[in-house]
């Protein structure tokens, strides 16, 4: 038995998920996240894909000066459905006949979502999902989702 059996509650894999509130698109609106980083197999494969795939058009947009935020948040709103977005609760939008409701998730909807979403507010989402805090078990004494997302913050 090891000493240090402890730390077993640290790891992050691809089976990690975390439910993040999103009180910006509904009081009761959460994100099913799954880790943005290399433990998340599937996701990192396809970002080193698209990295091979992009390398080109990387190296002339910052040869111009271009290459930005605005890439990169583009890049990552692709995969980021069904990779790391992989479910949501209460999203509010319009139904199929066109009736305000809750729009049950698929990865089309999350690509539409996402398409439509404010850079504030991806960007929190994209923060949240590559910090492996977010996906560790926290300390006992850390029970109330008040002191879990300031715990998130340091």
């Amino acid at each position: 038995m090891s000493k240090f059996g402890n730390l077993k509650s640290l790891v992050v894999d691809t089976n990690s998920r975390f439910t993040m509130a999103l009180p910006e698109i509904g009081a009761k609106t959460a994100l099913i996240l799954a880790p943005a980083q290399e433990t998340n197999v599937p996701y990192f494969r396809t970002l080193k894909k698209q990295a091979k795939t992009n390398a080109k058009r990387n190296r002339t947009l910052h040869a111009a000066g271009n290459y930005g935020l605005d890439v990169m948040r583009g890049d990552d709103k692709a995969i980021y459905p069904g990779y790391v977005i992989v479910g949501w609760e209460h999203m509010p939008g319009e139904n199929k006949e066109g009736v305000m409701g809750e729009v049950p998730f698929s990865i089309e909807d999350c690509e539409e979502f996402l398409s439509e979403l404010p850079n504030w507010v991806f960007d929190k989402i994209r923060g949240i999902a590559a910090e492996p805090k977010t996906f560790v078990a926290l300390p006992e004494e850390v029970i109330s989702e008040e002191d879990k997302e300031e715990y998130l913050k340091n």
